[in-house]
């Protein structure tokens, strides 16, 4: 089987002026608006990942240095518990009084009004969000 020689086109070939043409474009500012928010997206996009590095990084150094106040504290609890002499701990049994219980379930619903509260602030923020678009459109 005999191989054809493909013809070789040179640079100058290309740049001939019987060849150029040029190509309109529709809406040309809609699509350098279109560029623009692709642009702007994607350097928001690299900012957030080069600050998820750096909390890695943060969160890496946080770990060694826990693990070593972790080794720190055993070795220091060790000695302690060396030094001291071996005795039996008695356990004081406290009794919780009448007070305690009605405290809390009068603490409980204050917690639940302003749950409530902070949902109904988000719901009315919403709401005003959905006007302003249905005014836009």
């Amino acid at each position: 089987m005999a191989r054809k020689k493909i013809k070789e086109k040179k640079v100058e070939d290309y740049n001939s002026e019987d060849e150029l043409f040029y190509v309109g474009i529709n809406e040309p500012s809609e699509i350098r608006k279109n560029l623009l928010l692709s642009s702007k997206t994607i350097l928001t996009s690299l900012k957030k990942y080069e600050q998820i590095k750096n909390l890695r990084k943060q969160k890496a150094e946080y770990i060694i240095q826990l693990s070593s106040n972790m080794r720190e504290i055993t070795t220091l609890m060790n000695k302690l518990k060396s030094n001291l002499p071996n005795a039996k701990i008695r356990h004081l049994d406290i009794k919780p009084t009448k007070q305690e219980p009605e405290q809390k379930k009068s603490e409980e619903p204050k917690k639940m009004v302003k749950f409530a509260s902070e949902i109904e602030k988000l719901e009315r923020e919403i709401a005003m969000v959905e006007q302003k678009l249905k005014n836009i459109a």
